[in-house]
């Protein structure tokens, strides 16, 4: 039955969204579990991103990946975010949201992500506050912020005031554990010292991780 669900909602998708729910892990035909990390940490713009109710949410922390701003933007807005494997001797963990989606609040938050161009959805293992591990998804930038960041520094990669600032916002109406909050205060701290200049890439209108 479970498969022959995800026949049908596979057939029933356009363009590359078809990819996209064939790297998910666990995909049943009512919901899918999404880890928001950038903007999306908000639980109230995240329901106005889809479209509708969400269907439940809470804090988590994925394993071995950390928070990089590795999706490049331009002007006003240089990079967003991105969820990237933990590098050697550097962070180990990323905090966010996980998020229950239906399947058509998934597109959409898919389209305002410019998935499958802007990012790319990857499997992730999320552990809730709680302590329970679940199969889930997440982005990870495409294009070339890996190698900007290798050449430029993680610490000058930044993004703008305003996108941290809706970061902090949505880490605290979410209850993200203080001691990540106050890892995002330090980027903004960052930010605020060191004024944002663009990268090379694309302005994409979407929200950003």
């Amino acid at each position: 039955r479970e498969a022959s669900a995800r026949a049908r909602t596979m057939a029933a998708l356009a363009g590359g969204y078809a990819s996209v729910l064939l790297a998910l892990p666990a995909l049943d035909a009512a919901t899918i579990r999404y880890v928001g990390i950038g903007s999306n940490l908000s639980p109230s713009l995240m329901a106005r991103r889809v479209g509708g109710d969400l269907r439940a949410h809470e804090p988590c922390v994925v394993p071995g990946h950390r928070l990089a701003f590795t999706a490049l933007g331009g002007g006003p807005e240089p990079a967003f975010a991105s969820l990237e494997e933990a590098l050697p001797g550097a962070d180990r963990a990323c905090h966010g949201v996980l998020y229950t989606l239906s399947i058509p609040q998934f597109l959409r938050l898919c389209a305002s992500e410019a998935v499958p161009v802007g990012y790319s959805v990857v499997p992730v293992t999320a552990q809730t506050y709680a302590g329970e591990a679940l199969g889930a998804c997440a982005l990870r930038a495409g294009g070339p912020g890996l190698l900007v960041e290798g050449l430029v520094g993680r610490e000058r990669l930044l993004p703008s005031k305003r996108y941290i600032d809706a970061m902090l916002a949505g880490a605290e109406e979410a209850g993200v554990d203080p001691t990540w909050r106050t890892h995002l205060q330090g980027i903004a701290a960052r930010v605020r010292e060191q004024r944002a200049r663009p990268f090379p890439g694309p302005v994409r209108s979407r929200a950003g991780g």
